[in-house]
């Protein structure tokens, strides 16, 4: 096995036909994959969703709505244990342990199915309270309903098993094969209703198509595990590994269930505080704040599981430099889109929803904007800190948040409406991103002062988005405000060419432009 460092050194043993590339072309390259394999599925869902809407009619398709959602959340019954494989065999992989890989993955392996059986009982028995009591759906639906809630609760093991197979993967840094499957699999979620529709399916049919194609996917990631290592064909269920394996997605799956508490709190406090519209008018700015930063949750799958090597062979200095580099071109990369989104926000809502609901909306999606800049480098220290073996910190974070926010939100949305809670927002994400580094400083043993020469960058595109945001809903023209924009722009490019990017970073750019894509 080779781990390779970027400058052509070699650290490990060739014990094995996997390469381990982990220099900032190859990342690159991997996060580009990531990202267009997210842009995909977002146009299926965006071309296939109206046609099965109007064919369906409104609460057939909630139905099918919420049995995506159902599909996506079954991962409450993994324990973490995915991301755990993943990190578990990555650390294997940098250090040439080939070895100990087949214990982890079969362990894992082992314990998804027998999660994913206890899931699609436990999610069966409770399918017809959910549907009586809980869902308000129509008589004439109960038993359609029913019957795509059975058929749901089969996948359970399938999405399980699923998550630790394509986890060997991305320890590997083959995001490449793990695209192959994820796209078709993701489009043909959308295009399976297309498909039922056509040949007369209900909507348990419908959906039995789209868990077809799970089951089909995990078979394919399975084949590609055995050729990407050739020893898990032998069973290994190395159970000593499994306190590991549980502990450490312990915390993760307590981050999952806790995250969403503080992503979604704000809704239900606007709600009581406000109404039920002022719900709609936060909800759909954030919503479409989330499908934008698409490219950053693309950078930090990519980043795990190099990290996770780098962990194993105590490579501090290397995560460093990795840690600040990733940063460094997030920020170059996602300021002039935040910068457009907050000066365009208002004529593009006005277009879009009508000038009555732009009015409503649109500062909100400005100051949204902003917390989400703010927050767009947080995943990065959040990989590097779980990959570090610490992944108890988030959660623990988590819940110091949980009554901060909730005191925040209360009393801003009380004081200020709308835009009170969305402050609130980009003062959780501030509190959130400065810890993270700070914490993630702590692990690399760096001293403080690196990490305030690397605040000034951010620090700056920070107050030049909040600067644009202000004189934006100022009384003034719209000439003037474009101008604004535009100087903005230009002073940031001249910045980022002058001060920021050095030799070593142009060389990196040139050489993925040119030739990385195809270099492994």
């Amino acid at each position: 096995m080779l781990v390779s460092f970027g400058k052509g050194d070699v650290v490990g043993k060739n014990v094995t036909t996997v390469e381990l590339n982990i220099s900032g072309t190859f990342l690159a390259r991997n996060t580009l994959v990531n990202f267009t394999g997210q842009i995909v599925l977002l146009i299926a869902g965006v071309v296939t969703v109206p046609f099965v809407l109007r064919t369906l009619g409104a609460e057939r398709f909630g139905i099918l709505s919420l049995a995506w959602v159902v599909l996506g959340y079954f991962s409450i019954f993994d324990l973490g244990l995915g991301r755990a494989t993943t990190k578990f065999v990555a650390e294997a992989v940098g250090a040439g342990a080939e070895s100990e890989i087949p214990g982890v993955f079969w362990s894992s392996i082992m314990s998804q199915i027998v999660m994913g059986i206890i899931g699609a009982l436990t999610f069966a028995s409770i399918a017809p309270l959910l549907i009586g009591r809980i869902l308000n759906v129509p008589v004439e639906l109960v038993d359609e309903t029913l019957s795509v809630f059975r058929v749901l609760a089969l996948s359970v093991p399938v999405i399980l098993v699923a998550g630790s197979a394509s986890g060997v993967l991305e320890a590997a840094q083959r995001f490449e094969l793990v695209n192959a499957v994820r796209i078709p699999s993701g489009v043909l979620t959308y295009l399976a209703p297309v498909i039922g529709l056509s040949i007369g399916f209900q909507l348990g049919g419908i959906v039995a198509l789209v868990v077809l194609t799970r089951f089909i996917a995990l078979l394919v990631f399975l084949v590609l595990d055995f050729r990407t290592f050739p020893s898990l064909r032998r069973i290994s269920a190395g159970f000593i590994v499994l306190p590991r394996l549980v502990s450490f997605g312990g915390w993760l799956m307590l981050s999952n269930i806790i995250g969403p508490l503080l992503r979604y709190f704000d809704r239900f406090m606007i709600g009581s505080l406000i109404s039920m519209s002022a719900v709609a008018y936060f909800s759909l700015p954030f919503d479409m704040i989330q499908r934008l930063w698409i490219f950053p949750n693309s950078v930090v799958m990519t980043l795990f599981p190099a990290f996770s090597a780098l962990s194993s062979l105590d490579e501090s200095v290397r995560s460093q430099e990795m840690m600040f580099r990733t940063c460094k071109y997030l920020l170059v990369l996602m300021t002039p889109i935040a910068l457009i989104l907050v000066a365009l926000a208002k004529p593009v809502f006005a277009v879009w929803l009508g000038s009555e609901f732009a009015s409503n909306t649109f500062l909100i999606f400005q100051i949204l904007v902003l917390g989400a800049f703010v927050g767009v480098l947080a995943p990065v220290p959040a990989s590097l800190i779980q990959a570090r073996g610490r992944p108890d910190i988030i959660p623990k974070l988590y819940l110091i948040y949980l009554p901060i926010n909730v005191f925040l939100v209360w009393l801003l949305s009380s004081s200020f409406g709308l835009p009170g809670a969305a402050i609130s927002f980009v003062i959780r994400t501030a509190l959130d991103t400065g810890l993270l580094f700070l914490i993630a400083t702590r692990l690399l043993q760096l001293p403080l002062t690196r990490l305030i020469r690397g605040f000034h960058f951010a620090a700056g595109s920070v107050g030049a988005v909040g600067f644009l945001l202000l004189i934006s809903n100022l009384h003034i023209s719209s000439v003037l405000q474009g101008i604004t924009l535009l100087c903005e722009l230009l002073g940031f490019v001249l910045i980022v060419n002058r001060w920021i990017l050095n030799g070593r970073d142009r060389t990196a750019v040139k050489r993925f432009v040119m030739g990385g894509w195809g270099t492994r």
